[in-house]
């Protein structure tokens, strides 16, 4: 896993609770996948296509590995890390919630 996950419950406005997970990101970024798993699941047709974004896909690892070794001490020398955050029982809500907090 790419961050430290905690659960938090929270009152909405309207007073409904919530449970939130909620974690502090460890990586620079998060390299995305969906293009991969989709050429991969096409089948052997893709094999040519699939062979590069494999390739780029471990470059982009390498490089967000490359970053986090910058990343981390600028973060604890600044004390502000981004926390990552979304909604575990509400089932209209997309996507995630990114902020930076201090420590």
């Amino acid at each position: 896993m790419h961050y430290e996950c905690v659960l938090v419950l929270s009152r909405s406005g309207s007073g409904q609770w919530t449970h939130w997970r909620v974690g502090r990101r460890r990586l620079a970024w998060m390299p995305g996948s969906r293009i991969l798993r989709e050429t991969l699941a096409a089948g052997e047709a893709s094999f040519i296509i699939a062979v590069p974004l494999i390739a780029w896909w471990l470059v982009q690892w390498a490089c967000v590995l490359l970053a986090t070794l910058a990343a981390w001490p600028w973060r604890m020398a600044s004390g502000r890390w981004p926390v990552v955050a979304y909604p575990l029982n509400v089932p209209d809500h997309h996507g995630t919630l990114i902020c930076w907090v201090a420590r």
